[in-house]
């Protein structure tokens, strides 16, 4: 992952993560993100690709840095990408705006997933914009 710088590994986590969302839902998945940095950019890179919720991540960034770098995609999916591209600078020069205080997050699509099951004894703290988000521990 050497060859992601980390505002492109965040923007790249985001569009993963929250690409058919909106700016909101891309603005609450970062905030999740800034806030397991601990509000450090500093701290954003290593949240994104190597902490243990980041597992198949780093495969997951290339793939869609490919995708970016050999654009074949729709509008909409590029004015997402340009979103997420803005949000995440916003991160890492400081600037960013939290919109949620939230550990977890999963989509709110109804199906069942390992990651649901293991957060189902955690405090919600919103469901909105597409996912549900789960304050830190019990």
């Amino acid at each position: 992952m050497t060859n992601l710088t980390p505002t492109l590994a965040l923007a790249c986590c985001l569009s993963i993560e929250a690409r058919g969302t909106g700016e909101a839902g891309i603005r609450d998945i970062a905030s999740v993100v800034w806030y397991r940095a601990e509000g450090k950019p500093e701290n954003v890179y290593d949240v994104v690709c190597n902490n243990s919720w980041a597992v198949g991540m780093p495969e997951a960034l290339r793939r869609e840095v490919d995708k970016i770098a050999d654009y074949k995609g729709n509008v909409l999916d590029w004015r997402a990408w340009l979103i997420c591209m803005r949000v995440a600078t916003e991160v890492m020069n400081g600037d960013f705006k939290q919109t949620i205080i939230a550990q977890q997050f999963h989509s709110d699509d109804g199906k069942s997933s390992p990651q649901r099951t293991a957060l189902r004894h955690r405090k919600i703290v919103a469901i909105r914009n597409g996912f549900v988000f789960y304050a830190e521990g019990k």
